[in-house]
C-alpha cells in the first residue's frame, strides 16, 4: 500500500481540524508523555465525556460512543497540534494488541471504529474494508515498516526455540522465520516462538 494514501487521509484530517476543531467537553490536556498513554486516556475521557465542536460548544458526538480514526485523530490535533496519524494509530494498534480496545466496521456510519468498552466485550474484526477503502492489514503494514526492517535485519542470527533447540535464521517473509538446525534441518518458526541469542 502507497505510503502517500496514508498521507492524503492525514492531510484530510488535518485539513478539517483547521477549519473546525472538537474536543472533549472541559477537557484542557489529555495526559500522558508517550502516544500509548494518550491513547489510553484518549479512551477513558471518551466512556465518560461528550466531544463537542470548540467554537459553538455543542455537542458533536456523546460520550462512550465508538470513534472512528477520523474522529478520533481530528480530537488529538486539538491537544496535540503536532500529531502524526502514524504516532496515533501505532498506540492505538498496540492497545488493541494488548486486549485494550476493539475494533469493528460499523454498518451504521459506514467506518471502522474503536472503543474500550466497560463490559469487556472487546470485538477485533479486522475482514472489512474501511471507510478509506483499506483493509486493517494495510494499516498495520504502514505502520510495521521500520519493525519489517528489523526483522529482516535478523537473518543470520542465532536463537533458541522448542525448548532449547539452538538455530540460526537462514529467510525472514512476513511473520515467520525460517530457522535452521544441526539435526532438525529446517522449520518455520513465528516471531514469539523463539529468543534471540547472538545477531
Amino acid at each position: 500500500m502507497a505510503k502517500d494514501r496514508f498521507q492524503q487521509i492525514e492531510n484530510g484530517i488535518k485539513k478539517k481540524h483547521d477549519k473546525i476543531k472538537i474536543c472533549f467537553r472541559d477537557i484542557k490536556v489529555i495526559q500522558g508523555n508517550t502516544w500509548e498513554k494518550r491513547m489510553r486516556n484518549f479512551f477513558r475521557l471518551n466512556l465518560e465525556v461528550d466531544t463537542i465542536f470548540q467554537e459553538k460548544v455543542t455537542v458533536q458526538t456523546l460520550r462512550y460512543r465508538r470513534r472512528s480514526i477520523g474522529d478520533i485523530y481530528w480530537i488529538m490535533l486539538y491537544y496535540y497540534p503536532e500529531a502524526h496519524l502514524k504516532d496515533v494509530f501505532k498506540a492505538i494498534h498496540k492497545l488493541i494488541k494488548d486486549g485494550e480496545i476493539g475494533t469493528f466496521f460499523c454498518n451504521d456510519i459506514r467506518k471502522r471504529v474503536y472503543r474500550h468498552d466497560i463490559t469487556g466485550f472487546i470485538p477485533v474484526q479486522t475482514d472489512l474494508l474501511d471507510e478509506y477503502g483499506l483493509f486493517f492489514q494495510d494499516w498495520e503494514d504502514w505502520i510495521n515498516d521500520s519493525i519489517e526492517e528489523y526483522w529482516m535485519s535478523l537473518v543470520g542470527a542465532e536463537v533458541s526455540f522448542f525448548g532449547g533447540k539452538k538455530g540460526v535464521i537462514m529467510s525472514y517473509s512476513r511473520s515467520w522465520f525460517v530457522v535452521k538446525t544441526i539435526d532438525m534441518g529446517k522449520w518455520p518458526v513465528i516471531k514469539k516462538n523463539f529468543a534471540l541469542l547472538k545477531k
